[in-house]
């Protein structure tokens, strides 16, 4: 995964409204490929639990894995003797050296620790690394979520509760106020709760916090909480969010339409989420990436951002001119006149050159006021690239005063 850093990713230009999120973004497209969960090996390759089957991703190419024993993947992880543990309505498969079938029972749910993984069937389940397995007493939701403290989550039913094991360690109990599906408790020792649609944080069995997603034709697709790397947790939903850092990565809404079918945060800090009909978004942290959004610019089209010589920079966009004196602060207007504006370039003097469609080429003092300018005049020409109207070269200058 270390050779991750020397790809050329989709460069999404300036796009919108200020984040808090220092993270850049790469997209590695693959529309044909569904992954619903996703873990990273010890060479830092990415493994893929998909619908057709399973995928090694090394960065650059998607590899389907052709001896891996079942028609489809649901669940991935790795246990701490390095083995590769797979299921789905199959059963569940272990790779190390090659595939062992270790249970033909349809895995509904699934997590590991680095000495177990549990499994959720007709019944809850532990496989230890021999293949031994040990079954619980317990009726449980599927979704199986391990925090950052090595402690298994999951919903008991009848009635709804929040349950935990951590082996060597007391189970934990807590009521739940409503039919939820995923539980976990975060590094700062909030309980959240979720179901498909939506997370809530929960406070002495009250809603304290709620955020929501939209709902998705995909059933299977894991809830929205996602335990991250140092206590991290993360919402998986059309933004992504940190629940416990408040970190939000947004994007343009052509790729927010996008739904997500699966997270991991990687060894590097690396978030990484798996959209339906996309492929992988890959979140790379860099402390000094900024990104804006339309809001940022009176919902104007940004078209170009320049820094001057005096170290502001100056957005160009399809209605105005706006500055930013410091990197923390928010756009202004420089002017009160709206122009659509195509191009932007910055001179020695403070001033810039600008390209104003339907008005043509103008010098702009640092202000943004039209200083003098020049209109773009062009005669019609026929398919022969002679002009209808006349011989002379197709466009000309005209000057504008001002």
């Amino acid at each position: 995964m270390y050779r991750l850093t020397l790809i050329c990713g989709l460069s999404l230009g300036v796009a919108a409204r200020c984040v808090a999120a220092p993270h850049r973004l790469r997209v590695h497209p693959n529309p044909s490929i569904t992954t619903v969960a996703m873990t990273q090996g010890p060479d830092g390759f990415l493994w893929l639990a998909a619908e057709d089957g399973l995928y090694c991703f090394d960065g650059l190419h998607y590899q389907k894995i052709p001896d891996f024993p079942f028609a489809s993947a649901r669940f991935v992880a790795l246990t701490g003797d390095g083995a590769l543990w797979v299921a789905g309505r199959e059963g569940l498969a272990r790779y190390k050296d090659r595939f062992e079938v270790v249970l033909r029972e349809g895995v509904v749910g699934m997590a590991a620790l680095p000495d177990q993984v549990f499994v959720k069937m007709e019944r809850l389940a532990s496989v230890h690394l021999d293949g031994s397995v040990h079954y619980f007493r317990r009726s449980t939701r599927p979704d199986l979520t391990v925090d950052s403290a090595g402690r298994l989550w999951f919903v008991c039913m009848s009635p709804f509760r929040a349950c935990s094991i951590a082996p060597g360690h007391p189970d934990e109990e807590e009521n739940l106020p409503g039919a939820f599906s995923q539980v976990v408790r975060g590094s700062q020792g909030q309980l959240w709760a979720a179901d498909q649609g939506r997370a809530v944080a929960l406070r002495n069995g009250k809603e304290t916090r709620v955020f929501e997603r939209r709902p998705s034709n995909k059933t299977d697709r894991p809830g929205p909480l996602l335990p991250g790397r140092n206590g991290g947790l993360w919402f998986l939903g059309e933004t992504i969010r940190s629940l416990t850092t408040g970190v939000e990565f947004r994007d343009r809404q052509i790729y927010e339409r996008f739904q997500p079918t699966a997270g991991y945060e990687d060894i590097r800090g690396h978030v990484w989420v798996a959209k339906l009909g996309l492929g992988l978004v890959e979140w790379i942290p860099d402390a000094a990436w900024q990104r804006w959004f339309p809001e940022n610019f009176g919902q104007d089209a940004a078209a170009q951002i320049v820094r001057t010589r005096q170290g502001t920079h100056v957005a160009a966009t399809s209605g105005n001119l706006y500055g930013l004196e410091s990197l923390t602060a928010g756009w202004t207007p420089l002017t009160n006149e709206s122009r659509r504006y195509a191009a932007l370039l910055a001179l020695n003097d403070g001033g810039f050159l600008a390209s104003i469609r339907k008005f043509g080429l103008a010098r702009l003092s640092s202000d943004g006021r039209v200083v003098n300018g020049r209109a773009i005049r062009c005669h019609p020409w026929t398919s022969t690239g002679k002009s209808s109207r006349t011989a002379k070269a197709g466009c000309g200058w005209g000057t504008r005063s001002h």
